[in-house]
């Protein structure tokens, strides 16, 4: 019964695993069109949400009805999804710039760490102060150079991935290697 459990788990993991090294070569291979689909997926995923949280609203009861926030939620949502989508290329080109001050802001949270930790003698704060100083630099460079960036994201992203799922795999590939050797021995 395990057994049965571990190898339909392994199978359904090679598929999905399989799927995801596809995806990753198409983050490395193609960039700009997957920022763009996931763009499209995002504003679908709001208008879902959207319609759910409105359907769960006129399914209550009319008691909990007077409680319940999920039409509010609802038409947010659907509106957000609309909005997303009907201004890709804008939501698109204000990611790098919300990633790139964010890292600044990190940055600058990291040197304020490091200056504060100077009453701590033991503490090495070396580390914190370069590391903040890097964030920054790289803020930066996001914002004054961010389609760059964006591109530069989604390869290394696809190519984690990759590294990731050929390593699910192998070790997917390996536990039923193991499993039908093991059942040949008993």
């Amino acid at each position: 019964m395990l057994n049965e459990y571990i190898k339909t788990f392994e199978k359904s993991s090679i598929v999905s695993s399989i799927l995801m090294i596809l995806v990753a070569i198409l983050l490395i291979l193609f960039p700009k069109t997957m920022i763009n689909i996931a763009v499209v997926l995002f504003a679908a995923a709001l208008l879902v949400d959207g319609i759910i949280h409105m359907g769960y609203f006129f399914m209550m009861e009319p008691e909990v009805r007077v409680y319940s926030n999920d039409l509010f939620w609802g038409i947010i949502m659907i509106v957000s999804g609309l909005l997303v989508f009907m201004n890709k290329t804008l939501v698109t080109a204000t990611i790098p710039y919300l990633l790139g001050t964010w890292m600044i802001l990190k940055g600058f949270m990291n040197l304020q760490l490091s200056l504060q930790m100077i009453r701590i003698v033991e503490f090495n704060r070396f580390w914190i102060f370069i590391g903040g100083v890097i964030e920054v630099i790289a803020g930066l460079l996001v914002v004054f150079h961010p389609f760059g960036f964006l591109d530069l994201l989604v390869v290394i992203s696809g190519i984690f991935l990759l590294i990731t799922e050929v390593i699910d795999l192998s070790d997917s590939i390996y536990v039923l290697r193991q499993m039908n050797s093991y059942r040949k021995f008993r």
